[in-house]
């Protein structure tokens, strides 16, 4: 029995010793084989390996995360080229517009009273003539006293015009306008409608006579005759 035990204790403790050489060929040799690595890498250019290195988060599983590529500038940017200039156009063509066309002149002859004839005053009198292209206007009557520098309005309404031939009755001379011998332009007035429009509704006769500092607006003298105021 103490035979036995001790060559079991005795094989035990060798391959203990074997076990433990072994360990120690096996250290020995990993370290002989990690230095001729080195030397062949280094001979063939090529980095040595390295230990790599646990992250924090490569031992919980969780990846690693990449590091950004440094941000590069934008290239500059290019000014779009220069529009050409806006080239003018023709101006635009507008018609006129339509202007009335304004009435001719009315070809008038005073026929009486005659040329210096001698008018009484605060008479009415008969003044008349011949008329061609007068159109839709009428004929008025003024006397201009040349003393005062007035028109006064001197008849009763627009005339009458058969075959070329007017006649109209005048107011006559004021008894205030003068005295004997003052002469007097009687003038025929060409009317048209904004002076029809001034005169219309005037109070005359009477001795009362519409006065004016100059001819109404559309009033335009055709004809005239100076007289001279009499007896």
């Amino acid at each position: 029995m103490g035979t036995r035990r001790e060559r079991l204790r005795s094989r035990s403790f060798l391959e203990r010793r074997f076990i433990l050489a072994f360990g120690v060929a096996a250290v020995f040799a990993g370290f002989v084989l990690k230095g001729l690595t080195s030397l062949v890498g280094a001979a063939e250019g090529q980095p040595p390996p390295q230990a790599s290195v646990l992250l924090p988060s490569d031992r919980t599983g969780a990846p690693s995360p990449t590091p950004s590529p440094a941000s590069t500038p934008p290239p500059p940017s290019t000014p779009p080229p220069p529009s050409a200039p806006a080239v003018p156009g023709p101006p635009r063509q507008t018609s006129p517009a339509p202007t009335k066309s304004p009435v001719p002149q009315a070809r008038v002859n005073v026929e009486f009273p005659e040329r210096d004839q001698a008018l009484h005053e605060d008479r009415d009198f008969v003044v008349g003539g011949t008329v061609h292209d007068l159109g839709d206007d009428d004929l008025r009557i003024f006397i201009f006293a040349e003393k005062r520098n007035r028109f006064y309005l001197a008849d009763y309404r627009a005339e009458r015009i058969e075959d070329g031939q007017w006649e109209i009755q005048s107011t006559g001379i004021g008894t205030e306008w003068g005295g004997r011998g003052d002469p007097y332009l009687l003038q025929v007035v060409q009317a048209d409608e904004r002076c029809k429009k001034t005169l219309t509704g005037l109070e005359l006769g009477n001795d009362h006579y519409p006065t004016f500092d100059a001819l109404p607006e559309g009033c335009r003298v055709v004809a005239q005759v100076r007289v001279v105021e009499g007896a």
